[in-house]
């Protein structure tokens, strides 16, 4: 996933572990592909996950995504012998102000 949104890996690889929507989100969000540039590659600090029901996982994590460190937040959902995401949360840079973006 963070792979995407910095613009490393295109959206289209997570077809398989992320539900439609949130690949269609995540491309209106993704930063622009490299294609050769030299990008940072991103970086997890920490992560968590919890089980709060069977077939159902939440995870968090803290990134570092091109230099801005950022928080995630994740459910995973376990159905046709995979897991797959099902909702991303995070902040979204506007100038000088966040603002909270779920996707999808």
């Amino acid at each position: 996933m963070v792979e995407v949104m910095a613009g490393t890996v295109p959206v289209r690889q997570l077809a398989r572990r992320a539900t439609a929507e949130v690949c269609m989100s995540l491309a209106a969000h993704q930063a622009p592909l490299a294609n050769g540039a030299r990008v940072s590659p991103p970086r997890v600090l920490t992560s968590w996950m919890q089980e709060p029901a069977a077939g159902v996982a939440e995870a968090g994590a803290v990134v570092v995504l091109n230099g801005t460190v950022q928080a995630l937040a994740l459910r995973l959902e376990y159905g046709r012998g995979r897991w797959r995401c099902t909702t991303i949360e995070t902040a979204e840079r506007m100038g000088s102000r966040l603002r909270k973006l779920t996707l999808p």
